[in-house]
């Protein structure tokens, strides 16, 4: 088969095989229906971080934020945060299971306000997320999708 023959073939191929498959970063992930996920904010902590992400989580008293970097949460998620102190602190637990875990790299020496992190989740599933810096408490809820 010459050259323009193949390229022909493969072109049809790709016409009718294309339009009904999709690519990963074309798939949604389905939210868990039974997870109460929070609310992101509707605003940043301030400009300086707006480029890094649009979805943040506030504290209540409004020191404490955490932005995950998009697409948004998954097993190993980068969160940058804003907060209080020089310390942070960041814990989870998987619902419904006590042997899942959530890893928080969070490098020393940040000072000022921002602090960077890595998050790894252990498994999928609905994450309750607690961060301590300062005197500010922050509690979220999260869906981690299977990947």
């Amino acid at each position: 088969m010459g050259r323009v023959a193949r390229l022909l073939t493969l072109g049809l191929l790709l016409l009718v095989f294309g339009a009904t498959c999709s690519t990963p970063s074309q798939v949604e992930p389905v939210a868990d229906q039974n997870c109460p996920e929070s609310a992101p904010s509707n605003t940043g902590p301030d400009e300086s971080v707006a480029s890094y992400t649009t979805i943040w989580y506030r504290s209540e008293d409004g020191l404490l934020w955490a932005g995950p970097g998009l697409p948004g949460w998954r097993k190993s998620t980068k969160v940058l945060w804003v907060r209080p102190g020089e310390s942070l602190e960041v814990v989870g637990k998987l619902f419904g299971r006590t042997d899942a875990m959530l890893k928080a790299d969070i490098p020393c020496c940040y000072y000022g306000t921002m602090q960077s992190s890595a998050l790894h989740f252990s498994d999928s599933g609905c994450w309750e997320v607690e961060a301590r810096a300062g005197s500010s408490r922050m509690r979220i809820v999260v869906h981690v999708p299977p990947e």
